[in-house]
């Protein structure tokens, strides 16, 4: 609603969806430990709460739960059909809604029961315990319960996880080629053509570089020209000027005064050797 431009496809909604879930997490575990655990069981029930929610996977159900949320809103923001615009979004809300309230019901509880004694189980037989009550009391307590707690999120989590590595497989695609499809007019101010180059053949789990610059400079100039790229587009779908789009303009200056100011920079210590 108030800063549009900042989502401009799946990815972008999903990673922002996730932080606010995680912030969300934040303060639901700072609420539960100090209202209930702390009360009950002093410090020591800090650890029980965190690592009951952090699991394995580093995370909690509410990161999950907005990530998929978010993706289904950047789709939306995304979309050229204009149903699909409104139907994903309110889809991915109701499949949260769902999830999360089977987590907090029968299936939720009864995937926490089987995957706390499956992770006691498993730290029985990796530490050697005569039993599983053995377990109680000691530094293992924790690790079963991570375990446990990851097995729940995932079993609680089995429709929005493939969701969410879709999402992130074809978001990287699409990525990719509003960069191709956007920057191909550029002049070689902006992009020069063996960048351009780098550009289309930049394949998944590869950030393309340029060699011609120190390091800090060739990855500000390639974040420039992504966001180009990005705001082009955005433009485009509100259907406005994209030739008299300002943030445009910017992005395209501060491309070519790097570029100018490395130039300059290099002749003068040229000059001087």
């Amino acid at each position: 609603v108030f800063a549009r431009p900042a989502v401009n496809g799946v990815r972008d909604g999903l990673i922002y969806g996730a932080l606010g879930g995680l912030g969300f997490a934040a303060l639901e575990s700072g609420a539960y430990f100090s209202l209930q655990y702390f009360p009950e069981q002093g410090w020591g029930g800090l650890w029980a709460n965190l690592l009951g929610r952090a699991t394995l996977l580093g995370t909690d159900n509410h990161v999950l739960f907005s990530a998929t949320l978010g993706a289904a809103i950047g789709y939306g923001v995304s979309a050229q059909n204009h149903w699909l615009r409104y139907l994903v979004p309110l889809g991915g809300y109701f499949l949260v809604a769902f999830t999360h309230g089977q987590q907090d019901y029968i299936l939720g509880k009864a995937l926490a029961v089987v995957g706390v004694v499956a992770g006691a189980m498993v730290i029985k037989v990796i530490a050697g315990l005569p039993s599983l009550d053995a377990i109680d009391g000691t530094p293992w307590q924790y690790l079963a319960l991570m375990i446990g707690s990851t097995l729940g999120l995932v079993g609680i989590n089995l429709i929005n996880i493939p969701i969410l590595f879709w999402s992130l497989w074809r978001s990287g695609d699409a990525e990719r080629q509003v960069i191709r499809d956007q920057l191909a007019s550029e002049p070689e101010s902006v992009i020069k053509p063996e960048e351009y180059a780098g550009a289309v053949s930049e394949g998944r789990l590869q950030l393309r570089s340029l060699k011609a610059y120190p390091a800090n400079l060739g990855r500000a100039i390639v974040q420039w020209q992504n966001e180009l790229a990005f705001r082009k587009a955005y433009v485009q779908r509100q259907g406005g000027n994209v030739e008299g789009d300002r943030p445009a303009a910017t992005l395209r200056d501060a491309i070519a005064q790097s570029r100018y100011q490395h130039s300059a920079t290099h002749s003068t210590q040229a000059s001087i050797q």
